[in-house]
């Protein structure tokens, strides 16, 4: 039976997440029509690549409204990346991305800043303060 869950929120701050964990967590195939995510992943020592399974949640749902929350992590400018693949493969409307206290530079910013520009966000909101 299909799932009729459209909205998820999840907040798991201040665990240790980790690579498996994010994996887990984008692995959505339980929700195909989920359309609108929170995940809240403040506080959970993760690396560059702990954003790469954030891709997975485009390939099984019609996500159209994300807020992601990793602030206090150790994402850098590698982490960044994931967040220009992910709008284009998820044809998102909305985003929000607190990416507090990561180890992100002025390019960085400057990076993210510019998703609008070239992405159907239609809304998009950025936290990198300090």
């Amino acid at each position: 039976m299909e799932s009729p869950l459209l909205g998820l929120t999840l907040h798991l701050c201040g665990n240790d997440l980790g690579f498996e964990g994010m994996t887990a967590l984008c692995d959505v195939k339980y929700a195909p029509n989920l359309s609108s995510l929170t995940l809240d992943v403040a506080g959970n020592h993760l690396q560059p690549e702990g954003t790469a399974p954030l891709g997975g949640l485009c390939e099984s749902t019609t996500l159209q409204f994300l807020t992601i929350i990793a602030d206090d992590n150790q994402l850098g400018m590698e982490g960044l990346a994931t967040f220009p693949m992910l709008v284009e493969l998820c044809n998102l409307q909305s985003l929000t991305l607190s990416l507090r206290n990561n180890g992100i530079d002025d390019q960085g910013i400057n990076h993210l800043a510019l998703l609008p520009d070239h992405t159907n966000l239609k809304t998009f909101s950025l936290d990198v303060s300090h």
